[in-house]
């Protein structure tokens, strides 16, 4: 049983016998909507695996295994510290569902769709473009017991999901971005003078991969290259380009790729950067 700000769990088999057991006082559900059941076994340790609950918390999304209750978004806790302009305000508008093919928790917010993936234990956004942002997603099974996603958008229309090489249009845009990384440490400057990209061969797309370099955390970068994912006869694409980016202490690479014709789009394996060392970083700038 989930209040806003408390957990508790009854057990018995009759009136006379139930007893209530309070789990926690911090982890309360505030959007109810966002609470589902993810009959999947969760590993919590090697060897140790529960069916579990999960909902949005007031500084968290959380998972409860029958026993306890833990958070479960380190990975985009910025979103729940009221300290941050990504900050996502608790609303009762909130909605979840499971995909049970997939293994996966879609989050939807108004400020988006954040999935996370119960067997990586990581999470990723969905940008599914104008006018295609869902507002609530279910399951449904066909004769045979095969599972398929749906999702509602504020137009009125249900869309089928997991399903086309589009979202209903719009091109789907795969993209990732490393951490700010010191080469050589945070006390030096250094080059990057080549760089690697490897991904899954594509064989509709002629779209290139676009990589964007950002040194020393700017908000925007004019420094990129473009990157083939085409490889004829070949199952994995990978090319080397030559630039020359630098001098900078941390240095961070944007990857995207926008495909309308692929059953699965970008599916990158690798990035290698050859850097040069420049020079010690003493004096101020």
């Amino acid at each position: 049983i989930n209040k806003r700000n408390e957990n508790w769990l009854t057990d018995g088999t009759t009136p006379t016998n139930f007893i209530k057991y309070q789990i926690g006082e911090n982890y309360g559900t505030i959007a109810p909507a966002t609470a589902v059941a993810c009959d999947l076994g969760y590993e919590l340790a090697p060897g140790l695996t529960k069916h579990i609950l999960i909902w949005r918390s007031e500084r968290a999304i959380v998972a409860f295994d029958g026993n306890s209750t833990f958070p479960i978004s380190r990975d985009i806790e910025n979103y729940f510290d009221p300290n941050k302009s990504e900050y996502i305000t608790p609303s009762s508008s909130e909605y979840a569902f499971f995909d049970p093919s997939r293994y996966e928790y879609h989050w939807i917010h108004a400020g988006g769709e954040w999935v996370y993936d119960l067997l990586k234990k990581k999470w990723y956004e969905i940008a599914r473009g104008s006018g295609k942002t869902l507002m609530i997603g279910f399951n449904v099974q066909d004769t045979s017991g095969i599972n398929y996603c749906y999702g509602g958008i504020d137009t009125g229309y249900i869309e089928r999901l997991e399903y086309g090489t589009t979202f209903d249009g719009n091109p789907i845009i795969s993209r990732f971005r490393t951490g700010d990384i010191p080469f050589g440490g945070w006390r030096y400057q250094s080059k990057v003078r080549f760089v690697k990209h490897l991904a899954i061969a594509k064989t509709s797309t002629a779209n290139l991969v676009t990589i964007t370099h950002y040194g020393d955390c700017p908000n925007s970068s004019s420094e990129s290259h473009t990157f083939s994912v085409n490889a004829s006869g070949k199952r994995i694409a990978q090319q080397v380009k030559s630039v020359n980016w630098g001098d900078y202490t941390f240095h961070s690479f944007d990857c995207s790729l926008t495909t309308i014709n692929e059953a699965i789009g970008y599916e990158p394996l690798g990035l290698s950067i050859f850097y040069k060392s420049v020079r010690e970083h003493l004096i101020t700038e």
